[in-house]
Order: structure tokens, then C-alpha cells, then sequence
């Protein structure tokens, strides 16, 4: 039995597109009773319950086809953007879920394809210059203020674009000093007065390093202690019992 589960588990289907086959063949149509919902609920919790036991996240296939070529034009703009940064002095460390990426499975999360990375406010200037200047020279990549979408993010997340293809490569976030002492935020979370990730520096600096798809990139020094403070428990499959892990905010490419 358990051989069986494994086999439809770890199939050809990724397992946030698994879930949506079981929802999408529960209903012919969007629901209109709360009571469906609860149900659809019950089943994602029960198939996180079961992915859980009887798979090991680190074993996941990792991406085939039109994600696999998304996430190897990411990766070259993370090692073009990355090598600016080294090269200007200017600390970065891999974050979010390409963190997770990196420590996990040694690259790109089977079913992940977006790449962020993080620098502290003091180097903001630079990094919108260098990377400003050194990156983007032409008329097909443009470094790109999620203010254009929402003012109140101004100079707080910045997200590399190509114009031509449409494609949003990564996203670079401020790292701010919060009132408390030697700890820092992102910056967007303050700004939207959302709940702050609180950091110590301490857990960040000195800087390590890890491979990522068999590049070197710096990381938080206590990685393990980091991604906690952000997901919890981060070496099981995200809960579809939430919504997808989507950005909250998406820049509209189209109209760049």
C-alpha cells in the first residue's frame, strides 16, 4: 500500500498541481456553499498529512520542461546580479524560498521558479546603481520599484525584468534596522504594517555559503535558525491549506 501512495504521490504531476486536480474534479463549477469549502479544506489537510508521512520533501523530482527553462533563465540572472554585488563589496544572502532551495535540495525547489535575494538598506543606493548600471545597459532589462504598483513599498522591494519576454527574473528586498537593537526587517513588512519578521544580525552575520545548482552564493550564517523564524518547520511540504505561497504583490510586466 504504501509503495502505491509513494508511486501516485511522486508521479509526473507536481503536488500543488495533484491538489488542484482533487479540487478542480470535486467541482464542476465554483462553489457557493461555505460547506464545500470545508471539505475541500479537509482534503488538502488529509493529502499534506499523507505527503508528509510517507514522502521526503529533500527526494522531490526536480522540474522538467517549460519550468525547468523559467528557472535556468532566473538562475543566470541571479549569478549575473550576485557577481555585481561581490564585485561592489555589497553584501546580499539568498533568501525566502530560494534559501530554502539552497539548503534542501542544493538548487531550485522542484516546483518553485522565482529567485530573491536580500541586502541591508544601508546599501540600497549601490545597489540600485551597480546593478542599475551594471546589469541593466539595454533596453531589454529594466530594474523595476514595485512602488509603480504600490506607492507604499517605495525603495523597499525591487524586481528584475525582462521587458521583451514579459518575464519577472528575481526580486532584491531591503533589510532594515528595526527599533530593536542589532535586529533587522524587511522593509515592505513595515511598510504595509504587517506582522515583522525580527532578525538578529547575529543570525545573519557573518555571512556562509551554500550551492545552488552547483554555484556558490552567500547565505544567513545561521540559515537553519532564519528560515524558522520564517516558515516554522521548513523541511516538510507547504500547507495547502493556506493559499498558495504567491507574492503579494505582482508586478504587471505587460504595462513596464
Amino acid at each position: 500500500m504504501k509503495k502505491i501512495i509513494v508511486q501516485l504521490l511522486t508521479c509526473l504531476i507536481p503536488f500543488k498541481h495533484l491538489r488542484r486536480y482533487c479540487r478542480n474534479t470535486m467541482l464542476a463549477e465554483k462553489p457557493t456553499n461555505k460547506n464545500i469549502y470545508k471539505e475541500i479544506k479537509l482534503l488538502n489537510y488529509k493529502l499534506d498529512l499523507l505527503m508528509n508521512h510517507y514522502i521526503d520533501i529533500k527526494s522531490a523530482r526536480p522540474a522538467t520542461g517549460i519550468l525547468k527553462a523559467n528557472q535556468e533563465q532566473r538562475f543566470e540572472a541571479l549569478k549575473k546580479v550576485t557577481k555585481i554585488l561581490d564585485d561592489n563589496n555589497i553584501d546580499y544572502w539568498l533568501d525566502w524560498g530560494t534559501l530554502i532551495g539552497a539548503v534542501r535540495h542544493g538548487g531550485w525547489i522542484p516546483w518553485d521558479n522565482d529567485i530573491d535575494i536580500s541586502v541591508q538598506k544601508k546599501d540600497w543606493e549601490n545597489v540600485k546603481n551597480v546593478v542599475g548600471g551594471g546589469y541593466i545597459n539595454d533596453e531589454i532589462h529594466k530594474l523595476v520599484d514595485v512602488s509603480t504598483i504600490n506607492n507604499e513599498l517605495k525603495d523597499s522591494i525591487y524586481s528584475l525584468i525582462n521587458v521583451n519576454q514579459h518575464i519577472h527574473l528575481l526580486d532584491i528586498y531591503a533589510m532594515v534596522e528595526y527599533p530593536t537593537t542589532n535586529t533587522l526587517t524587511y522593509e515592505f513588512q513595515l511598510r504595509n504594517k504587517k506582522t515583522c519578521n525580527i532578525i538578529k544580525k547575529s543570525t545573519i552575520f557573518p555571512l556562509s555559503s551554500a550551492k545552488f545548482e552547483g554555484v556558490t552564493f552567500k547565505i544567513p550564517g545561521n540559515y537553519d535558525k532564519y528560515l524558522n523564524i520564517l516558515y516554522g518547520d521548513y523541511n516538510i511540504f507547504p500547507s495547502s491549506t493556506k493559499d498558495d505561497a504567491e507574492s503579494e504583490r505582482r508586478i504587471r510586466i505587460k504595462d513596464i
